[in-house]
């Protein structure tokens, strides 16, 4: 396979939400200089329902929700951290 390209093998033969499939895809490339760091695939659009308030709120009333964008110092920079917070959870 060139380098630059991606060649997608059919594991799971069950319907899956496209973009869990391109995040999954971008997690697991070989080389390490096209595949998604931590906060790059905390950043795709499958975790989007996380930053939206209305949906964290009603998940919360129906589940145990841990604390989410509690991140540490050593865990991200102020530019990672600023980027992953939803405005909605800075207002806290």
């Amino acid at each position: 396979m060139a380098k630059g390209t991606r060649e997608v093998i059919q594991v799971i033969k069950e319907k899956v939400d496209p973009q869990l499939t391109d995040l999954i895809q971008r997690v697991m490339l070989y080389h390490p200089d096209q595949r998604y760091t931590p906060f790059q695939a905390l950043m795709h659009p499958y975790f989007d329902e996380l930053r939206d308030q209305r949906k964290y709120e009603e998940l919360r009333r129906q589940i145990a929700v841990p604390e989410l964008f509690n991140f540490t110092e050593e865990e991200c920079t102020y530019e990672e951290y600023q980027a992953l917070m939803p405005g909605w959870c800075s207002k806290k």
